[in-house]
C-alpha cells in the first residue's frame, strides 16, 4: 500500500506511462513533457508511433502500481493501509494479486 495509493509520489511515477497510453489510444502527440515523459523518444514518430493499430509498451513489474494509483482506481485502496496489529482476512489490496512477479496490463 505505502508503494502505491499510500505514496506521495506513486502517481507522479505512473503519470508518464499512463500519459504515453492516452496519446497513442487517441492518436495525439505528447506536446508538453515533464519528468515523467521522454521527449527524446516520444517526439519521434519512429520510437513512438501514434498512426497504428495496434501497441505493444513493456515496464517493470514493480510500475504496475504506479499505473494503477495514476489511473486512480481506488477501489483497490478501498480498506486503506493495512492496521498494524494484524492483517485482515478479506482485503481489496493485496500486492501478490494486484502486481505479480512478472505481472502485464493490457489495454484495447
Amino acid at each position: 500500500y505505502d508503494s502505491s495509493f499510500g505514496s506521495p509520489v506513486a502517481r507522479a511515477q505512473g503519470y508518464g506511462w499512463i500519459k504515453e497510453l492516452v496519446a497513442r489510444l487517441t492518436h495525439t502527440k505528447i506536446t508538453d513533457h515533464n519528468p515523467a515523459t521522454n521527449a527524446t523518444l516520444d517526439d519521434n514518430p519512429i520510437t513512438f508511433p501514434l498512426d497504428h493499430s495496434l501497441y505493444v509498451d513493456a515496464t517493470h513489474d514493480a510500475v504496475v502500481l504506479n499505473i494503477i494509483t495514476a489511473l486512480n482506481l481506488t477501489n483497490f485502496a478501498a480498506s486503506g493501509p493495512l492496521p498494524w496489529t494484524y492483517i485482515p482476512r478479506r482485503r481489496p489490496f493485496e500486492v501478490s494479486n494486484l502486481a505479480p512477479f512478472a505481472t502485464n496490463v493490457q489495454f484495447q
